[in-house]
C-alpha cells in the first residue's frame, strides 16, 4: 500500500480493509466502484490493489459534488443536522484530471459519474454501457466501496447495499467506510441474514464477502 500520485488523497482511516477487500477478487466478475470519490484516494487504492494482483479491471466513481447539503452523521446512529462538507466542483475539477492520469498512466478504465448515489441507481439499474472495439452492457460489480454520506440510522447505506448486492457474484466484495458514525447495525444484518454475506474484516471500515 502506499500514496501513488500526490493530490489523490484520502480522509479516513485503516485503509489496509479496502486494499485486502480489493485484493480478494481476483477472478471475480464485474467492475469496481467507489460511492463517494471525493479527492481520488480511495478509488486510486482500489485500482492499484488489484493491478498488485495481476488483476485490471474498469473502475466506476460515484459523486455528485457540488457542495450540496448533507444529513450529518453522528456516533450510535444519533440525529444531524443538514451541512455542507465543502466536496465542492472546485474539488471534482482538481481531482479527475489526477484520476485519469493516474489511469492512462496504468492503462485501466476509469469511468466517472457526477451524480447522486438514487440517481445513479435509476439510471443505470440495468448495467453500464462500456465501449471498446464494440458495446458490452456490464451489470455485474465484483467490489464496491460505500464511501458516500450516511443517514444516521444506517437506512442510506442499506439502499445502496441493496442495489449491488443483487449485481454482485459470489467472492464479490463490499467495504463500508466509517462505521461507526452512523447505525451500521442494521446494514450489517441485511447483509448476513438476508443477502448471504460474511463479515471477513472490521475496524473503522468493515468488509464482506458475498458466499452465497
Amino acid at each position: 500500500m502506499g500514496h501513488y500520485q500526490a493530490g489523490l488523497n484520502t480522509d479516513g482511516l485503516d485503509y489496509h480493509v479496502l486494499y485486502d477487500a480489493a485484493q480478494q477478487i481476483k477472478g471475480v466478475d464485474g467492475l469496481t466502484c467507489e460511492l463517494g470519490v471525493r479527492e481520488g484516494g480511495s478509488s486510486a487504492m482500489i485500482i492499484q490493489a488489484c493491478l498488485d494482483n495481476d488483476d485490471k479491471r474498469i473502475h466506476v466513481g460515484v459523486d455528485p459534488y457540488g457542495n450540496i447539503e448533507y444529513i450529518e452523521p453522528r456516533g450510535n446512529g444519533g440525529l444531524g443536522e443538514k451541512i455542507r462538507s465543502d466536496w465542492t466542483n472546485n474539488m471534482k475539477q482538481r481531482t479527475m484530471p489526477l484520476m485519469y492520469q493516474f489511469c492512462l498512466e496504468r492503462k485501466v478504465e476509469f469511468l466517472f459519474f457526477c451524480l447522486e448515489c438514487t440517481e445513479f441507481f435509476k439510471r443505470y439499474s440495468d448495467g453500464i454501457p462500456i465501449y471498446n472495439e464494440y458495446k458490452q452492457l456490464v451489470n455485474k460489480y465484483a467490489l464496491v466501496f460505500f464511501d458516500a454520506p450516511a443517514t444516521p440510522d444506517g437506512k442510506s447505506k442499506c439502499v445502496e447495499a441493496e442495489f449491488f448486492q443483487a449485481r454482485m457474484p459470489v467472492g464479490g466484495m463490499f467495504v463500508f467506510d466509517d462505521i461507526s458514525v452512523y447505525n451500521h447495525g442494521v446494514v450489517h444484518k441485511k447483509l448476513v441474514d438476508e443477502w448471504g454475506f460474511e463479515l471477513t474484516e472490521m475496524a473503522w471500515k468493515a468488509a464482506y464477502r458475498k458466499v452465497r
